[in-house]
């Protein structure tokens, strides 16, 4: 085997790579034909590098279930968008009634008691523009 990288897992054991593509994980202490080569190897001026961190951890497995996505063809991502959209879509109709019934609303202990439901600061097409605009900028993937 000819070993182009050996890097430790979180475990202890080591997972060498070759040059023909090939990974094989050695347990710690193994004696076998593939770890007696890794020791060759780091006699030969080779090192291993540690194991991956919480952080780089994490970060594959955002990837992987990225590439899932890019594999899928976001088709379970679109849903949930289309879906998403549909519910913003019927809430600003609600939201609209809302604002047209409130506009014609005279008194004022009716309109700060609909103040107290805790409306939102943007209305429904104000979010989905916001949304596009982070789409837009790459601030989503």
């Amino acid at each position: 085997m000819r070993i182009s990288s050996v890097r430790f897992t979180q475990n202890g054991d080591v997972k060498a790579s070759t040059f023909e593509g090939n990974t094989y994980t050695i347990p710690a202490g193994s004696t076998t034909t593939h770890a007696r080569e890794v020791e060759a190897w780091v006699a030969a001026g080779n090192t291993i590098t540690p194991a991956p961190t919480e952080a780089e951890l994490l970060d594959d497995k955002r990837n992987a279930a990225k590439a899932a996505l890019d594999a899928a063809g976001f088709e379970i991502l679109r849903a949930i968008v289309l879906e998403s959209l549909a519910y913003a879509n019927a809430q600003r109709e609600a939201f609209n009634r809302l604002i047209q019934w409130l506009g014609t609303q005279t008194a004022l202990a009716q309109r700060s008691q609909l103040a107290e439901l805790g409306l939102p600061l943007a209305t429904p097409d104000q979010a989905k523009t916001r949304i596009k605009g982070r789409i837009g900028a790459g601030e989503v993937d």
